[in-house]
């Protein structure tokens, strides 16, 4: 469980970013609603990590104090001695809560001085010695008062130093600032108890997941109209029924016009109008974040065909490109409305660049130079064509250069998504899977409705140890996002034939949407792992050599580490191409055998993973973890030389 509750109104979302931020950087741990995704039963979610925890941190507003759900976690954390109270705007606590000291946060909400308050009454709430304990809470762990002295001054020693940072006024954002969404009332197309039931269930789901994903909603029935037009978007609905069966349908509409821009609809049973609610607000939440972020690197243009443009560009991104050839189109499209967007050509060249690969003819690649070209003449610092830089398959751009592309990426403009996957992508190539894990944990903290990436990370927790955590996240994924096919399930797979249960895996492998072949090498791994059988490396040929991402890999899982070998060595060209990730697995628990082995650092020449450890002089982690009979150096070097 985590150490804080954090008790606060949706509407003042933005503010709280930065109390939260406080609190985990003085060691806390905390549980706030935008944990709660998709398909949670969010109200036993919320009563048990409240129960859990070992204080409770409310902020009140002018919005909290008429808050039910606020009130009654507050009055849960007073009358069990862990409430810690604030006020973000200066409103009085109210009635029962005034005798309580509330910390003042009120004063243009950058007063470091007030948050180091705050964490000081939290670190002593969760540690002080006779506490009532928190409800169905385990035994905690309770420093001495030196240690807790010591923490709580390292602590507002860490704020102040973070001020500028987090509460500067012009401080660069290292997060997205999110968006607006105005929503009118689903309506209830049949004029029954149970669609009007499912229409206000999907209103909740879309303003509970919305928050998730870091957008704000104002309602039509609460805010004034003022507020409404100055969305940036605006949704309304409808639920249909027919028989046993609901039909859930989703507009995007331009506030001001009240023009249509795009729909979409999802249908479920009756019986499941949450999670009906959940499966649409899922998937238009993470297109309308996307759509948000990119209609405010176009100011200079505004029209209702701009803005739907732009919905069917991040509907495509969101896809997983599944029809990566409707990409350019719909950015040439969107050229044609906004011909000095830099953003607009460099979203041309990103999904020019994603087409190419390591067989790519001249005429492509000077396509994707031409777009790269004109976006920087528009803007030189624009972050997203970075993209586009470090993913060209272009084999004389190498590693070390697609690293510097994309870190100037992320720093130029941190709310650009590809950027940060991409470099978890590649510390996975060269064998820093730390720092990979590292970039996908961020992602998935900042994209948390982006379940392809979340099934990557998941498998990283699993290869670093953490079997149960990984299993969570997949589950999470299969539960919110069943019709799911991609990095979710594929790497469920992959966990439970490296890491866990090769039955577990078997369910996963229906689910997984692989072609034949590799289904079939796949099937062959967990039914030699489920019967505890070593099967002949001549068979695993059979079996997998038409898979090379997982022939290699299956050899070596079964210790035939020279065919491994043979295998990776026969497949490079396929694995790693200009701009893609690579074989990753060499590089991971279970495979120190192989890595013990001189060739592996030869094959890897051929991919110019070498190259850029000798370049940049970053050099894979097991160089210093594990005992080798050679030295990586100088091994780099002679498979350089070669």
């Amino acid at each position: 469980m985590a150490d804080v509750f954090l008790s606060y109104s949706q509407r003042d979302r933005r503010r709280v970013q930065s109390v939260i931020r406080a609190l985990e950087a003085a060691g806390l741990s905390v549980w706030w609603d935008r944990r709660i995704l998709g398909g949670s039963e969010f109200s036993k979610e919320i009563r048990d990590a409240l129960d859990g925890a070992a204080a409770v941190v409310v902020l009140w507003s002018e919005r909290s104090v008429t808050s039910s759900w606020v009130l009654d976690e507050a009055v849960r954390g007073r009358d069990t001695g862990r409430l810690v109270p604030a006020s973000l705007d200066g409103t009085e606590p109210p009635l029962g809560f005034g005798q309580l000291h509330t910390v003042d946060l009120s004063k243009r909400f950058r007063s470091t001085g007030a948050l180091g308050e705050l964490v000081e009454a939290v670190l002593a709430k969760v540690a002080r010695p006779g506490a009532e304990p928190p409800l169905a809470a385990g035994p905690r762990f309770r420093p001495p008062r030196g240690v807790l002295l010591a923490a709580v001054a390292a602590a507002v020693l860490a704020l102040a130093a973070a001020a500028y940072l987090l509460l500067g006024e012009s401080a660069p954002s290292d997060r997205f600032k999110g968006g607006t969404v105005a929503i009118e009332h689903f309506e209830a197309l049949t004029p029954d108890r149970q669609s009007e039931l499912a229409a206000r269930l999907v209103e909740q789901s879309v303003e509970r997941i919305f928050a998730t994903n870091f957008i704000e909603t104002v309602t039509t029935w609460t805010a004034p109209k003022t507020a409404l037009a100055e969305a940036d978007f605006g949704l309304r609905g409808t639920i249909d029924r027919e028989g046993d069966s609901l039909r859930a349908t989703v507009d995007v509409i331009d506030p001001k016009s009240g023009r249509t821009l795009w729909s979409s609809a999802s249908s479920r049973k009756a019986s499941e109008a949450r999670q009906l609610g959940d499966q649409l607000a899922i998937s238009v939440a993470d297109i309308l974040r996307c759509a948000i972020y990119t209609k405010r690197r176009i100011p200079q243009y505004s029209s209702p065909e701009l803005f739907s443009r732009i919905l069917r560009i991040c509907e495509f991104d969101r896809s997983g490109f599944s029809q990566i050839g409707q990409g350019p189109n719909l950015d040439q499209a969107l050229i044609e409305i906004a011909p000095k967007s830099a953003q607009a050509h460099a979203l041309l060249a990103n999904d020019l660049a994603l087409q190419t690969g390591d067989e790519s003819s001249p005429a492509d690649l000077a396509r994707v130079r031409a777009a790269i070209a004109s976006t920087l003449a528009l803007d030189p610092d624009n972050g997203a064509v970075r993209w586009a830089m470090a993913k060209i398959g272009d084999p004389a751009v190498t590693l070390a250069a697609r690293e510097r592309f994309a870190r100037e990426g992320l720093r130029l403009d941190p709310d650009f998504m590809r950027n940060k996957n991409l470099l978890g992508n590649l510390m996975l190539k060269v064998g820093r899977i730390g720092e990979g894990r590292g970039f996908f944990r961020q992602f998935v903290d900042d994209y948390p409705l982006d379940y392809q990436q979340r099934g990557v990370y998941a498998y990283l927790l699993a290869e670093k140890g953490d079997l149960d955590a990984a299993r969570a996240q997949f589950d999470l994924i299969e539960k919110t996002r069943p019709d799911l096919e991609g990095w979710g399930p594929l790497y469920a797979v992959q966990t439970e034939l490296l890491y866990g249960d090769p039955t577990r895996g078997k369910r996963w492998l229906d689910l997984a949407g692989y072609p034949p072949e590799t289904r079939n090498c796949l099937l062959f791994a967990l039914d030699a792992r489920q019967r505890r059988a070593i099967p002949a490396a001549a068979a695993i040929d059979r079996a997998c050599a038409s898979s090379p991402v997982q022939w290699g890999m299956i050899q070596a899982l079964f210790g035939h580490n020279a065919d491994a070998l043979a295998a990776l060595d026969a497949s490079i060209a396929d694995l790693a191409p200009p701009g893609q990730f690579g074989p990753h697995w060499v590089f991971e628990r279970g495979f120190e055998a192989i890595r013990r082995d001189p060739r592996l650092i030869a094959i890897l020449a051929t991919a110019g993973i070498p190259q850029y450890w000798l370049e940049t002089g970053n050099f894979p982690d097991f160089c210093a973890r594990e005992t080798l009979p050679y030295d990586c150096r100088k091994a780099a070097r002679t498979a350089v030389r070669r």
